[in-house]
């Protein structure tokens, strides 16, 4: 049957179309396969295979360290209930090796806190009731003379062989004796009587003191605060964690509870794989600039030093 002469081009556009669309889609897939083919042979080169082993062993090492944390923020759930936040501000703090400040009301589990941490993560612990008649000696430990031998003996202080030190209520005590904690927690040493002796690791200092009947306290100077890498508030529970609470002491400690999950040397491990994280030019700068910019703002009494820029950068 004929067609009309415009129907007859209309196919005839139409089918061209079609082989033009068709050419370039083939050509298309040709190019996409060589571009697939040139990325495996890319991917297949040794250096980007190390590259591909790193990144998949951090990912094993950072899934490991997710799983041995969640278990010690479990264990430490037992003792202290409802303040899983504040747990886990404490262990990123352990983790980048800062010190940590509790500043609460009386009664709320600071010093809880800090004993569930030493069961769960195996720490040697002590302690330190911080009163205005505590000496710095008890802290850095004394040397006494023996007439038999002759010679000076060095008695140990508590933070000597110590992984994690508690310093109870340490705005109760002199500010010269807050003092002898400066060195301890910068250069995890101590110096008596010229002879310096270092300490443990990991070593972590935990105080803390209270923000109310402040007869008899002392203000921590800039010098000691500038050394905690976090202040935090543990704050009262809530009405459900405070029934658990009451329950859990019917009958029981629930400190005595807490297992440990995690050994020293897994804890310093871990330690390490913090240390060996890259911290990009934009983000130092970042914190540059808010560091800084800390120091010029009038409502800033003292700005962030580069102690600080330094524990915000871990």
């Amino acid at each position: 049957r004929a067609e009309p002469s415009g129907r007859r081009g209309l196919r005839r556009a139409a089918g061209t179309a079609d082989d033009s669309v068709s050419r370039p889609r083939t050509g298309l897939a040709l190019s996409f396969k060589r571009h697939v083919q040139n990325r495996m042979q890319i991917l297949a080169s040794p250096s980007v295979r190390g590259t591909c082993n790193t990144l998949h062993s951090i990912f094993r090492k950072g899934t490991s360290m997710n799983s041995q944390l969640e278990n010690v923020v479990f264990e430490m759930e037992k003792a202290v209930r409802g303040k899983r936040g504040v747990i886990e501000h404490i262990l990123a703090a352990l983790l980048a090796e800062g010190h940590i400040l509790l500043d609460d009301m009386p009664g709320v589990g600071k010093t809880t806190l800090a004993v569930a941490l030493s069961r769960a993560v195996d720490l040697r612990y002590r302690r330190v009731q911080f009163t205005p008649d505590v000496m710095p000696s008890d802290i850095v430990g004394f040397s006494v003379y023996e007439p038999q031998s002759g010679q000076f003996v060095y008695h140990e202080g508590a933070a000597t062989h110590a992984n994690l030190l508690l310093g109870d209520e340490i705005n109760r005590t002199s500010s010269k004796t807050q003092s002898a904690l400066l060195e301890a927690m910068e250069e995890r040493q101590i110096t008596v009587d010229g002879r310096t002796y270092p300490l443990e690791k990991p070593f972590v200092v935990i105080a803390t003191q209270n923000n109310v009947g402040t007869a008899g306290t002392q203000f921590l100077p800039y010098a000691q605060m500038d050394r905690f890498m976090v202040r935090l508030s543990v704050g009262y529970p809530d009405h459900d964690a405070q029934m658990a609470l009451l329950r859990d002491r019917l009958s029981e400690n629930p400190l005595d509870a807490v297992e440990q999950v995690l050994t020293r040397e897994e804890l310093l491990a871990m330690q390490a794989d913090v240390r060996a994280v890259q911290t990009g030019d934009a983000l130092l700068d970042y914190i540059t600039r808010l560091t800084m910019a800390s120091r010029e703002h009038p409502n800033v009494e003292v700005g962030v030093s580069p102690r600080g820029a330094l524990l915000l950068c871990r």
